[in-house]
């Protein structure tokens, strides 16, 4: 049996001690939620969505990503903290809309880094392909690693954005997502009504 003197002790903001086993802190004479624990659920869901734009001289810049897909245009979004599945509304919210206005455009979403991602994510981001598709637009992964493709082919996930959408991570920063920007090009060019 551990003692309450085993237990690591964290500060709350007051400064006051907490006593934690591992499962959440609590503050003394106290039940329920406590500040700790809304600061932990609160972080948790923050996540933002940026733009990476790549230069002529290979550098990438960063900015704010629009609130709309447009037409005829490839989008490289790279999202920054958690993906697990209290983010998961936090990041839909952030993704650019899909409307009639969004034609033969191509995203690419960049995971470098990303592991574990979850069933609800993985849903959200297949459920992003669709109404993608169903606007003659494109989905594209890139910098995944093994352990992702591996969820993604045993969730079906890999069968609904598509195997050639899909992006393993290269010991080289942002090949794969310039070889999917390569490629969505060439898909925008094969598509192009004929003039």
């Amino acid at each position: 049996t551990r003692r309450s003197s085993d237990l690591p002790v964290v500060r709350a903001s007051s400064g006051a001690p907490l006593r934690t086993g591992g499962h959440g802190a609590s503050l003394p004479g106290r039940s329920g939620s406590t500040p700790a624990t809304v600061y932990v659920i609160r972080q948790s869901n923050r996540i933002t969505i940026k733009a990476w734009t790549f230069t002529e001289t290979g550098e990438v810049d960063e900015g704010d990503p629009p609130a709309e897909v447009g037409a005829h245009e490839v989008l490289v979004l790279r999202p920054y903290g958690s993906l697990f599945f209290a983010a998961t509304g936090a990041f839909e919210e952030a993704l650019p809309s899909v409307s009639g206005e969004s034609r033969r455009s191509v995203v690419i979403l960049s995971l470098r880094g990303k592991e574990d991602l979850g069933s609800t994510f993985i849903n959200l981001t297949t459920r992003y392909a669709k109404t993608l598709a169903d606007h003659d637009c494109l989905l594209k992964v890139s910098g995944i690693s093994d352990g992702v493709m591996s969820q993604l082919r045993v969730t079906g996930a890999l069968d609904e954005i598509g195997a050639g959408n899909v992006y393993l991570s290269t010991a080289s920063l942002t090949a794969s997502t310039r070889q999917a920007m390569r490629d969505a090009h060439d898909w925008m060019d094969a598509t192009a009504a004929p003039e």
